[in-house]
């Protein structure tokens, strides 16, 4: 074996756990076919070193734990992987990526996407990721450079129209403003400021392929570009930055990808991504330049529905990269169930369509609560589709998560239960910062069955709590059964004037919720120092030590309530209403509220 082998055969027995030491032999071949030689030696034939490197462990795999090694498999999209969105407020340290790789690698994933807004250097620009956490060059050309060895294409993901609200924040970019997300398009300075984008990328990244973002451009031409131009047709307008993006991408020798719903968007009487009766104007359809439309649906569940998309998608004759996602975005743990249910329609589909390029997006809203590596175990719902095929099985994928992550499944499908069901409802993240007092959260879904639910969990987790993540997972979901049984009492205690009920829960259970969270804190914390640059990790000090200091005001006003101090809660004067906030709402008429203050 060359050097290179023999790292990324340490690297992969390394992941699998399995010490064994014996010869190895790589062949070239268009399938992945794992087989002894007469002489005992190891044979791996696959087809490139993303292949080889998934050859390396599922041997591993059967090795350590005696079993036969797997039949043929093929590649059935060319390139694959994750996107790691790093621009939300966690920034993955250079090892953690690294470590993100060699398990990318272990399931034959040979795509790696970074999503950085503005977490890169441009000299030209020094407010361009500032206090942000953001990569110097030389730790891109690192991360680079150790996916380029280990068969992976790492291939930038940028912005280069919307999503720029951290850039455009500060005066010194004031000038390429249209809204406080949106470049100003049509004006020389964004010109010049993409091309230093894109100078700046082309420096650190070998890969051809460049994502240019532009989704989600909702106020283009709408702001100052209105203030100054005046009404303008918004295809038009979109058109003519995209052509100028293009050619810079060109220029660099970047062929580039974009997110494809701004078509649909400026088509749809609605402003919908997702209208199957969207008008797309043929002349528009061609007018579109020589890049990938990237689909992006994180959000259906009906296989018939993806194919419509992607028919339409087709019919604008470019093209096509879908992005399905990896659910890491609603609150401190993965959506499983989510993740699944829209994950598995959408490949479907794409294998039917014959998609060459697919990516499981990683997005990070609201501040990263969930670390990436949370979700590692469903990215082997790609890599199975991709490598099995539409024939593969759940238990294939379950192993697969499994073995890559060191989670079995039982926990891992425990991590699921913070939510009701499959559906976009965060009761979980809701309970965890609403207030013991207001409880309006609380009001937000139907509830029944949640209870048991977090008790499954919990009864999971508790033997596996020497795993940090499994701790982890196990002290979050304890708080939210502790909000959640303070939400079924309190405000009745409250009405009856039980002040036996009441003096206990102020003096039994606030301190039990306030040393949860403190706990939590703590496992969080040292979750997110090894991966996570510290840059960000501010606003969940804030956050929790907001919620810290707001239990210990509710105890000390709850007993001067119990001492006749205060005759009433202001806090619980009003009837709650029921709040109309992201998510699906419980039936307002199917609540009866208790009779509050007279």
């Amino acid at each position: 074996m060359t050097v290179a082998d023999k790292s990324l055969k340490e690297r992969m027995f390394g992941l699998a756990q399995c010490s064994w030491d014996g010869k190895i032999q790589f062949t070239q071949g268009g399938e992945l076919r794992i087989g002894w030689t007469e002489a005992g030696v190891l044979d791996i034939e696959a087809p490139d070193l993303s292949g080889r490197a998934r050859g390396l462990f599922l041997a591993a795999q059967s090795i350590k734990n005696g079993k036969p090694f797997p039949p043929p498999q093929k590649r059935h999209f060319a390139s694959c992987g994750g996107m790691l969105d790093v621009s939300r407020g966690g920034v993955l340290k250079v090892a953690a990526v690294k470590k993100w790789i060699d398990c990318q690698a272990a399931l034959g994933l040979n795509l790696l996407m970074l999503y950085t807004e503005d977490i890169y250097e441009i000299k030209e620009y020094p407010h361009f990721g500032y206090l942000r956490g953001r990569y110097s060059k030389e730790e891109l050309s690192e991360i680079d450079l150790y996916a380029y060895e280990s068969g992976i294409e790492l291939v930038p993901c940028i912005q280069t129209l919307a999503h720029l609200s951290q850039f455009l924040q500060w005066s010194d970019s004031e000038t390429l403003k249209d809204t406080g997300d949106c470049l100003l398009i049509d004006d020389e300075e964004t010109h010049r400021f993409v091309e230093a984008e894109i100078s700046a990328i082309r420096q650190c990244f070998r890969s051809n392929r460049i994502h240019i973002g532009m989704d989600e451009a909702h106020g283009v031409g709408l702001g100052r570009y209105f203030l100054k131009y005046g009404q303008t047709n918004r295809y038009d307008l979109l058109i003519r930055h995209l052509n100028r993006v293009v050619s810079i991408c060109e220029k660099y020798n970047f062929a580039p990808i974009m997110w494809s719903d701004m078509f649909f968007r400026i088509g749809s009487k609605d402003n919908e991504y997702y209208d199957l009766d969207v008008n797309i104007p043929q002349a528009v359809a061609d007018a579109i330049p020589n890049v990938a439309l990237c689909y992006w649906d994180y959000y259906h569940f009906d296989e018939d529905f993806y194919h419509q998309m992607l028919n339409k998608h087709a019919s604008l004759d470019r093209e096509i990269v879908f992005a399905c996602g990896n659910w890491t975005w609603t609150g401190f743990l993965p959506h499983i169930k989510r993740t699944k249910a829209t994950m598995v329609p959408g490949l479907r589909a794409c294998l039917e369509h014959g998609v060459q390029t697919v990516i499981a997006t990683l997005w990070e809203d609201d501040g990263c609560e969930t670390d990436h590596f949370l979700g590692m175990p469903q990215m082997a719902i790609l890599s199975e589709y991709c490598w099995l095929g539409s024939q593969c099985t759940d238990a294939e994928i379950d192993s697969m998560g499994s073995a890559v992550s060191g989670l079995d499944t039982e926990c891992f499908a425990s991590f699921g239960d913070f939510y009701i069901d499959n559906d976009d409802n965060r009761p979980g993240k809701g309970l965890f910062y609403c207030d013991l007092l207001y409880l309006l959260t609380y009001q937000l879904w139907d509830l029944n069955g949640y209870d048991e639910q977090l008790k499954h969990a919990i009864d999971v987790l508790t033997p596996r709590v020497s795993d940090p993540r499994c701790l982890y997972a196990y002290l979050l979901m304890e708080i939210v059964r502790q909000k959640l049984k303070w939400a079924d009492t309190f405000q009745f205690a409250y009405q009856a004037k039980d002040h036996e009920k009441m003096e206990h829960m102020v003096k039994e259970d606030i301190p039990r919720i306030r040393e949860l969270y403190k706990r939590f804190f703590i496992v969080w914390r040292e979750q997110w120092e090894k991966n996570k640059k510290r840059s960000g990790w501010e606003t969940h000090c804030i956050r929790i030590g907001g919620l810290l200091l707001r239990i210990d005001d509710v105890q000390f006003t709850l007993l001067r309530w119990l001492d006749g101090d205060i005759p009433y809660l202001d806090e619980l004067v009003d009837a709650p209403l029921p709040a109309a906030r992201r998510g699906r709402l419980q039936d307002y008429n199917a609540f009866t509220f208790p009779q509050y203050h007279e």
